[in-house]
């Protein structure tokens, strides 16, 4: 548990980073380890975000596939999408709560929070003077497919609608975001499998 817990502190860290800087994002791999003990290898991209302009009303989202591989030779791989809802608060999205992407071809996805409820808030935010205002990096983490990927790469998602614990919430984009972008990260994903071992002895 800690060492996931450490996992998604990189991951919210790497997605703060880019909140101002969405434009200009590149899909790169952030984390590609191997745990040993656990048994598994965990590759991720950094969650790159989408806005509708330099002042978004309501959480500014930004979306990261990983993949977790297993060492038992068994055990299919985990694929998963991580959203980040950076906001001028914390909110908490319950395990298994929905949510839904609506594409620009009015197709809908419906994912399902696998975080427990707790791992899904930032309570504390974090501070940026520059601007007088504090940022909370909130998240959820569902099951994806990869045709599911592939769709969103193609036709763009145009609404999100998260569910809360009392309530839910919607985020409407004027034209259609994150088109090529889970398939860029995806393939950089799947290259990293296919290429290298992510032990940290390989070719040293």
């Amino acid at each position: 548990m800690k060492r996931y817990l450490r996992y998604i502190a990189l991951l919210m860290a790497a997605s703060l980073a880019g909140v101002c800087a969405a434009s200009a994002q590149q899909a790169e791999i952030y984390i590609d380890k191997l745990y040993e003990a656990e048994g598994y290898r965990m590759v991720a991209a950094t969650p790159q975000y989408e806005r509708n302009g330099a002042f978004d009303s309501g959480p500014i989202v930004a979306l990261g596939v990983s993949v977790q591989t297993y060492t038992d030779g068994t055990t299919p791989p985990t694929l998963c999408l991580h959203i980040i809802y950076s906001a001028a608060t914390g909110f908490a999205i319950p395990k298994g709560g929905t949510i839904l992407l609506k594409l620009s071809d009015d197709t809908v996805i419906e994912l399902h929070n696998l975080l427990e409820t707790e791992q899904t808030i930032d309570r504390t935010g974090t501070y940026h003077a520059a601007y007088g205002m504090t940022q909370h990096q909130n998240q959820a983490k569902t099951a994806i497919t990869p045709e599911q990927i592939r769709d969103i790469s193609e036709k763009g998602i145009i609404k999100i609608r998260t569910e809360l614990e009392n309530a839910h919430f919607d985020l409407k984009y004027r034209k259609p975001k994150f088109r090529n972008i889970l398939q860029q990260q995806y393939d950089l994903i799947e290259a990293a499998l296919a290429t290298r071992t992510g032990d940290i002895r390989e070719g040293f």
